[in-house]
């Protein structure tokens, strides 16, 4: 009997031992595991994103002047076959944003030229040149110095755009749009004409008007100026105040009345040039250079 007490003493403390031992590598097990998680749940340092910097300064004429240096992250923004030397420090200022093919016989077309976000300042584009696969077309200013038509530099302002008529055989080769160049398609046959964003005539300024006169002037379009007949409608005693406000709607009155609003030139360019536009009727690759003959932008339809 005692023998087998001895025994079964040595069991259970075997039993006991091998409990142990598997309650300790449970424990280290379910502690790694534990702390794997954690580990994971940490979250892992981002890897620096490469930025461009740039540097902003004038030149002696007062134009912008950027220079920047890609880093090797952003190499792939700048068009096959070019180097980063190769570029203007208007690149990505300026783009081709869309383009209007010739005609099968070669007439026609033209292009539109936008400024982006990243232009800050007017940019002269004058003297600037799309070329194709087939030739060139260069940007050509007016005589003028006094705007809005014909002026001799080509000048976007931020986030403008200049559309291009080529093969126009036109007066009028450019014009700065602003709240007021609508009611010059009444002086100036252009095709197309010009947009029409005057500002209408307030209601208060002609409440004191008979209802005719009244009428009359809501029933005219924006940048829409009174035939002579339709003034003679209006010279009764009565309606000189009338008579004399339909006169008034014309450009000039509009300038003055309007000019010091803050987005007066926020409309574009027009610009009607006799040159040919060479681009293909079906596909091409036009590319965009300034007036250094460095690379500004690039298109392909």
């Amino acid at each position: 009997m005692r023998i087998f007490g001895i025994i079964l003493v040595i069991v259970i403390v075997l039993v006991l031992i091998y409990s142990g031992i598997r309650w300790v590598a449970s424990e280290v097990s379910l502690g790694g595991f534990l702390s794997g998680q954690r580990r994971s749940s940490e979250p892992e340092e981002s890897t620096p994103v490469a930025k461009p910097s740039a540097s902003v300064s004038r030149d002696d004429e007062g134009r912008v002047e950027v220079d920047f240096e890609k880093p090797s992250g952003l190499q792939e923004d700048i068009p096959a076959g070019f180097a980063a030397a190769d570029l203007s420090p208007d690149f990505g200022r300026v783009e081709i944003a869309s383009v209007r093919k010739p005609s099968s016989f070669g007439d026609g077309g033209g292009f539109t030229l936008r400024s982006v976000s990243k232009l800050k300042d007017h940019l002269d584009i004058t003297g600037w040149r799309i070329k194709s696969n087939n030739g060139e077309i260069t940007v050509k200013g007016g005589a003028s110095s006094v705007p809005p038509v014909n002026l001799q530099r080509i000048v976007l302002r931020s986030r403008t755009s200049a559309i291009f008529y080529a093969d126009q055989q036109s007066f009028v080769k450019n014009v700065e749009l602003n709240k007021c160049t609508g009611y010059l398609n009444n002086t100036y046959t252009l095709d197309p004409k010009l947009p029409k964003n005057c500002p209408r005539p307030d209601r208060g300024e002609t409440i004191a008007f008979s209802g005719a006169c009244q009428s009359f002037v809501r029933s005219l379009g924006s940048c829409e100026q009174p035939t002579s007949s339709e003034l003679n409608r209006f010279t009764g005693s009565n309606d000189i105040p009338c008579h004399e406000f339909l006169e008034d709607l014309n450009y000039a009155n509009c300038v003055g009345k309007y000019s010091s609003d803050p987005n007066f030139y926020s409309y574009g360019w027009r610009v009607w040039t006799s040159d040919e536009v060479r681009f293909d009727s079906q596909h091409d690759w036009l590319l965009l250079f300034d007036e250094n003959s460095l690379l500004v932008d690039e298109y392909i339809y």
